[in-house]
């Protein structure tokens, strides 16, 4: 009926890359990868493609058994390929951090070892120091002790003999004062002498001189100048004190006058004095006729000399009376200048001890606080060394672990050649297949093939427990992921995969899981068929938001392909998805420096309720589809769990409580070997 449509179709067939294609494909981009040898290498790429081979029969057995299609492009395994690279760097980053860390930690054991050594050294050097060092404040302080106490006997002599010169200075000084206060008696006569001289001059003993018979009484006067002006010694008998003789004593008026200026008034010749008082008569009855009144009536000049004479002899007796005093005086002044001088020399040596003393206190003290700050040093570094040898005692058995971690990892990181082609088939392969044909691909063909081509691989590698820990599957769980083990798998490759999740979801079991996890991060939940889901996923893709696209048909709208294809633009530093003919900015993760990176913030979960959609192979090579539907075995394993959970309740808390324990304290080990 319709020839044209005939006439004008060509047919195109699509057929499977052959397997020298894969494995060529796969050598090229493994060319970067730094592996052990060529021959790993080649017997990777080969593996690659004996999984994409393996994965393509697996389908059509699949389909004939399900009635389920499971699609295998070339994108699928160049996104293989692309997953084994990322997740080896990722893997190997994490191990050298891990060995780095552990051999850091080796070698402050060793530096730490080396260190205690050489505190134990240095504190036992410190000790001989503390002790020599007390054995010298000792003596120290003994020296002080005994100089103290010499110090403290001549301040005691010092005191006493202070007490002596005070008495003796007190007994001087009232001594002096009674002496001082008889010498002020004779100042009288003395100041009348001189003032009677200052009343003679040459014109008044010219005048005397002159006379040719003088009066009694002025003969008596000149007799009695002429005995005091004697030299000591004379023989007054035979001194002629006649008129004559006495104009002679005063031919040279001027040294007349200057004898009488100059008489010794304090040694005074007793004798001679003996016979001037026979003209002036004793001191307690003086002759009335021999003074300055009588005198001036009869002669002005020998008035003056009469006043002279009388105020000398005045003075001399109250010097004859002073005299002794002023003798003892003078030897009390030279007792008390022995004694001063006594004093001072007890005065000087006591304070020479005292600053020796004071020398050796300062002494004292500068090695009191050497040996203190000794002491404390030694403490310091005694606590120091307990501290280290705990740390060093405590940390022995880690080190020991430490070390076999050490090789562990570099074996580790060895294997991981395999562990993860394993785990990077899995995640991008394993999805779509219930748990039969998943155990088969794995154990059946995988595993084998791996250790057939001798590629260095974990014994035993479970795919999901390499991917995960229990944790994890602990947290999953309490968050309503079911506990089966293809429940588990579908969370490990939810995940890790780096393609959108595209999960198949009749019992609604992984929406349920989804929603519970992300609620935290502020889930977008949207479907095609509401009114203005588009705005609802901008703003996801804006904030950073974990997206959520419930219940999918077997077509996807055209408008979420460049989500779904990852379809970035990238503008500076900002990430630009375009949606029709919206640019729309997606919210970025930042790095260490606050800068924005290419890695987008969002996450996009896609879910159907479908039981058995058959979605193109451009859709399930632009997602990673996940299988959630509940087998017979799976939903034994969830009853059997609920009935676990229900009737022993202890049991299952005490299996999250030791998860939850063991999950503390992998994060406490992990903090405490980063410190």
């Amino acid at each position: 009926k319709f020839p044209a449509l005939c006439g004008c179709t060509a047919i195109n067939y699509f057929h499977p890359w052959p397997k020298d294609a894969l494995v060529s494909v796969a050598e090229k981009f493994l060319a970067d990868v730094e592996l052990t040898s060529d021959e790993i290498r080649s017997s990777c790429a080969q593996h690659m493609a004996f999984v994409h081979t393996s994965v393509g029969e697996t389908a059509i057995r699949y389909k004939a058994a399900e009635r389920r299609n499971v699609y295998t492009t070339p994108k699928s395994f160049l996104e293989l390929i692309m997953l084994y690279k990322s997740q080896l760097a990722d893997s190997r980053a994490t191990l050298d951090m891990l060995q780095n860390r552990l051999e850091s930690g080796l070698i402050k054991l060793k530096e730490s070892s080396a260190q205690v050594a050489d505190m134990q050294v240095q504190l036992q050097d410190e000790s001989v120091v503390v002790e020599n060092k007390k054995v010298e404040v000792d003596a120290l302080l003994v020296e002080v002790g005994k100089e103290s106490n010499i110090a403290e006997e001549e301040s005691a002599k010092a005191a006493i003999e202070a007490e002596k010169v005070a008495e003796i200075q007190s007994e001087v000084s009232d001594f002096k004062a009674q002496c001082e206060k008889d010498l002020e008696a004779a100042e009288p006569a003395l100041a009348a002498a001189a003032e009677a001289l200052n009343l003679l001059n040459k014109a008044a003993l010219t005048e005397l001189k002159s006379l040719s018979t003088p009066p009694k009484e002025v003969l008596g006067v000149t007799a009695a100048v002429t005995y005091m002006l004697q030299p000591p010694g004379t023989n007054l008998k035979k001194v002629d004190v006649s008129w004559s003789g006495a104009k002679r004593l005063m031919a040279s008026v001027e040294n007349f006058l200057q004898q009488l200026l100059t008489f010794d008034k304090d040694n005074f010749d007793l004798q001679a004095k003996e016979y001037v008082r026979r003209y002036t008569g004793p001191a307690e009855s003086p002759d009335p006729t021999f003074n300055y009144d009588y005198m001036k009536s009869k002669s002005f000049a020998a008035a003056g000399l009469c006043a002279w004479v009388v105020n000398i002899c005045i003075y001399h007796d109250i010097f004859l009376e002073v005299e002794p005093k002023r003798k003892k005086l003078a030897e009390a002044e030279a007792k008390l200048a022995d004694a001063n001088k006594k004093l001072a020399e007890v005065h000087a040596r006591v304070q020479a001890l005292n600053d020796k003393c004071a020398e050796l206190q300062a002494q004292l003290s500068e090695a009191t606080d050497e040996k203190n700050g000794l002491i404390d040093k030694a403490d310091r570094t005694a606590k120091r060394l307990n501290l280290a040898e705990r740390l060093v005692n405590g940390l022995k058995d880690e080190g020991v672990r430490w070390g076999a971690g050490v090789e562990s990892l570099k074996d580790e990181k060895l294997r991981l050649i395999g562990d993860i082609l394993v785990s990077a088939s899995f995640i991008a392969y394993i999805g779509p297949f219930n748990m039969v044909y998943r155990r088969d691909l794995l154990q059946g063909q995988w595993l084998p093939d791996v250790v057939a081509r001798q590629i260095p691989m974990t014994e035993g590698l479970n795919p999901q427990k390499k991917l995960t820990d229990e944790a994890t599957v602990a947290q999953w769980n309490s968050e309503g992921l079911p506990s089966d083990e293809l429940s588990v798998d579908n969370g490990t490759i939810i995940t890790t995969c780096t393609r959108w999740p595209l999960i198949i979801d009749p019992q609604l079991q992984g929406i349920t899981w989804i929603r519970s996890k992300e609620e935290k991060n502020n889930l977008i939940s949207l479907q095609l068929t509401q009114r203005g889901y588009m705005d609802r996923l901008v703003k996801g893709l804006e904030d950073g938001a974990p997206i959520l696209i419930e219940n999918i048909g077997e077509s996807i709208d055209p408008v979420l392909e460049p989500v779904i294809s990852r379809s970035f633009i990238s503008k500076g530093r900002r990430l630009v998805l375009k949606l029709g003919e919206k640019e729309v900015d997606v919210a970025c993760a930042k790095d260490e420096g606050g800068v924005p990176t290419d890695k987008p913030l969002f996450k996009l979960y896609i879910q159907t309720k479908l039981p058995n959609p058959d979605y193109i192979p451009e859709v399930q090579a632009q997602t990673t589809l996940v299988n959630f539907t509940v087998t017979e075995m799976g939903l034994e394993d969830q009853l059997l769990a609920v009935v676990v959970k229900k009737e022993r309740p202890d049991l299952e808390e005490q299996r999250l409580f030791l998860v939850e324990q063991q999950n503390q304290f992998t994060i406490k080990l992990k903090e405490l070997e980063d410190d």
